[in-house]
């Protein structure tokens, strides 16, 4: 999953004057700051909210995402879950053995998982499939869970607000 920040200035007049004063090159490095600036505290919202929504902790929500900055002819920033084929640590979920399966807390709600069990020695949690047979379980995913719950709204909120008047400010900085 990806969350991009693009800013395209065509057919906005107030860009259409700046360009013809500041130039091409320096318009678009006002605009690549100006989102570059933006894309990192929208990430840092991202990040914020993540760890709120999945109960994971900030070392692992930031291991787990990856900011791609835009450049002068890109005017792109993107936020980039990308997963490391790992299990998470179970202790993060704060699980407990039970009769009726593990209680544990994923996305900061407590709730049973009937027929599984942790496994003593692994201290991994896992469901019974047929007679003998035993599946691995997988907490959330951060590249999916970008999508759900609070994330998109803060990006949206936080982004809309935050985008203009920082283009503003740099494009004041760089006038002549």
């Amino acid at each position: 999953m990806q969350i991009k920040i693009t800013f395209d200035p065509r057919g906005l007049d107030a860009f259409k004057r700046e360009t013809e004063v500041l130039g091409t090159e320096k318009l678009n490095r006002a605009l690549h700051y100006s989102l570059d600036q933006v894309g990192r505290k929208l990430s840092t919202q991202v990040r914020k909210e993540l760890v709120k929504q999945t109960a994971i902790p900030r070392d692992e929500v930031n291991r787990s995402l990856r900011d791609i900055q835009s450049g002068a002819h890109h005017l792109e920033y993107t936020i980039e879950g990308i997963s490391h084929h790992e299990p998470l640590s179970r202790s993060w979920f704060r699980p407990v053995q039970q009769s009726g399966g593990i209680s544990a807390a994923p996305w900061n709600t407590p709730r049973t998982f009937r027929g599984t069990f942790l496994d003593r020695i692994a201290g991994w949690a896992f469901k019974r499939v047929g007679d003998h047979g035993r599946r691995m379980l997988w907490g959330p995913s951060l590249a999916v869970e970008m999508d759900r719950g609070l994330v998109p709204v803060a990006f949206k909120a936080f982004g809309d607000q935050l985008l203009p008047l920082t283009i503003e400010k740099k494009l004041k900085q760089f006038m002549p």
